[in-house]
C-alpha cells in the first residue's frame, strides 16, 4: 500500500488491521490467512498482504531481539501503533504529525471496545465469523474517530451534554431517576445518554466511554442496554 494515499485518508487513522500469526506458520501459507480484519475494507487483498506481512515479520523480529515487544513503528509518511498479544498482532496507522500518545490511545481504546462487548479475542474468532465481527471493528472505529481531537484522545474526555443550555431540574431528575434504579437487586451503576452524549452518569469514565458506543442512533432517546460481563483478556 502506497504512503502517497495516506494524504487522502482520515487524520486519525488510515489504517488499522488485525493478523493472527497462528494461521500463517508453514513456508507455503498465504498472509491473507492471517488477516482477522483490514481497514480500509476497500484495500485490495494483495495490498493487504504485503503490508501485514511487512509488519508482522518486522514486529516478531523485534520482539525476540528486545525484552519488549514494540510500540510503536515509524515510516517515511505514516506512523504505527502496535499491539503484541500471543499470535495476534493490531496495528493502526496514523500520518506522522498525530502524537505519539494519541495514536497508542486509540489503539488501546478500539481493543478495549472489542474486548468489552465480546471477550477474549481467541474465543470471538471462534464462536463467530469475520464477516460478523468486522462489522463491530467498523463500528468501533468509526465511532472513536468521530469528532475526535488530540485534546480529547489524549485525555480520553467524555462527551458530555452542555449544562449550560439545559434546565437544572433535568439533570437533577436525570440523577435522581439514576439513585432509584440502583436501589434494584444486582444494579450496579447506570448511566443516561441522550443523542451520544452523556446527561449523568454513575459509572467511571472509562466505562461509561465503552457504553456510548450502543448509544450511537442519533434519533435515539432511551436507550436500555444490558452489560456484557466479559473478561477482557485475549
Amino acid at each position: 500500500m502506497g504512503d502517497t494515499a495516506a494524504t487522502a485518508e482520515p487524520r486519525w487513522c488510515s489504517v488499522f488491521f488485525l493478523y493472527d500469526g497462528s494461521k500463517v506458520k508453514e513456508e507455503g501459507d498465504p498472509t491473507r490467512a492471517g488477516i482477522c480484519y483490514f481497514y480500509p475494507v476497500e484495500t485490495v487483498l494483495d495490498q493487504q498482504e504485503v503490508l501485514c506481512g511487512h509488519l508482522a515479520g518486522v514486529c516478531r523480529c523485534l520482539a525476540e531481539l528486545s525484552t519488549a515487544p514494540p510500540r510503536l513503528l515509524r515510516m517515511r509518511r505514516r506512523k504505527f501503533a502496535i499491539r503484541l498479544r500471543g499470535d495476534f498482532l493490531w496495528a493502526l496507522g496514523c500520518a506522522v504529525d498525530v502524537p505519539d500518545v494519541s495514536v497508542c490511545r486509540l489503539l488501546d481504546q478500539l481493543i478495549g471496545l472489542f474486548c468489552f462487548y465480546n471477550g477474549p479475542v481467541r474465543r470471538s474468532y471462534q464462536e463467530h465469523s469475520r464477516e460478523e465481527l468486522a462489522v463491530q471493528w467498523a463500528q468501533f472505529l468509526s465511532h472513536l474517530q468521530g469528532g475526535s481531537s488530540e485534546l480529547q484522545q489524549i485525555y480520553g474526555s467524555l462527551h458530555t451534554i452542555d449544562t449550560t443550555r439545559i434546565d437544572p431540574l433535568l439533570l437533577l431528575k436525570a440523577a435522581l431517576i439514576l439513585q432509584a434504579c440502583q436501589r434494584c437487586p444486582l444494579v450496579l451503576a447506570g448511566c443516561i445518554l441522550y443523542r451520544g452524549r452523556v446527561v449523568s452518569t454513575q459509572m467511571p469514565p472509562g466505562l461509561t466511554a465503552k457504553v456510548l458506543v450502543r448509544d450511537s442512533d442519533p434519533q435515539s432517546q432511551v436507550t436500555l442496554t444490558h452489560l456484557p460481563m466479559q473478561h477482557c483478556a485475549v
